[in-house]
């Protein structure tokens, strides 16, 4: 029996389809990608942006379901506020986690560890018992320590001092 040509123009239309889509797919790896195509941060604007601005270290996290989404909240030790009222921690909610034997993964979104330091740029969230991070994670800006200058931040796409890239911050937050 000879298949008709109807069941092999439908079978030529899905392998074209199945090709021409793997062509176009969206590359969902474990590699970190910024939602706004990898492009240097606009400072200002996050700082105009941002209700809260510090400087702190990670010493906790909780997933946690928010209505029904699952946010990751990480607990801030706040070394420095260069922006909103003075607070010895902050909570940071970050979309994505785990919970049980679900995960939301949010392909860009920072995973965060215990004693990682971190530059928080945030907008209230939650009735303001936590934030969220300015420009879905842009907000959150880690710190690294780079051959030459020692601590760093790489928010323009380029390392620089984290003293340096501090004193523009306070001067930003000063004037908003």
């Amino acid at each position: 029996m000879r298949p008709s040509p109807i069941k092999n123009l439908i079978l030529l239309l899905s392998v074209a389809t199945l090709f021409c889509g793997a062509a176009f797919g969206q590359d969902l790896s474990s590699t970190p990608r910024r939602f706004e195509g990898g492009g240097p941060v606009d400072v200002p604007a996050l700082a105009s942006k941002a209700n809260v601005i510090v400087r702190g270290i990670v010493s906790d996290s909780e997933t946690k379901l928010v209505g029904r989404t699952i946010y990751t909240e990480y607990t801030l030790q706040v070394q420095e506020t260069l922006k909103g009222g003075a607070r010895s921690t902050l909570t940071v909610a970050v979309l994505g986690g785990s919970m049980g034997n679900v995960e939301l993964v949010i392909p860009g979104a920072p995973k965060l560890d215990t004693g990682n330091e971190v530059v928080f740029f945030g907008e209230s969230f939650d009735a303001q018992e936590s934030f969220k991070p300015v420009g879905v994670f842009d907000g959150i800006v880690p710190v690294a320590a780079a051959a030459g200058i020692g601590a760093s931040v790489a928010p323009r796409g380029r390392p620089e001092s984290l003293d340096d890239f501090l004193e523009e911050v306070r001067g930003l937050g000063r004037n908003r």
